[in-house]
């Protein structure tokens, strides 16, 4: 059993309305999507929550 979790700590938008519009964020593109990827084929639970602030 594989109890291995990681939780991704990103800098965060500028404000709430551009988080919400997946065209204008930038939080969940680039590098984060890849890394999530590589740690779950890995048996790593990984998340990457929108922060709520800069």
């Amino acid at each position: 059993m594989n109890n291995k979790k990681c939780i991704i700590i990103h800098g965060c938008p500028s404000n709430a309305e551009k988080a919400m519009n997946s065209e204008t964020r930038t939080y969940d593109k680039h590098w984060i999507p890849w890394i999530k990827k590589e740690l779950n084929s890995k048996n790593i639970e990984t998340e990457a929550p929108l922060l709520p602030s800069p």
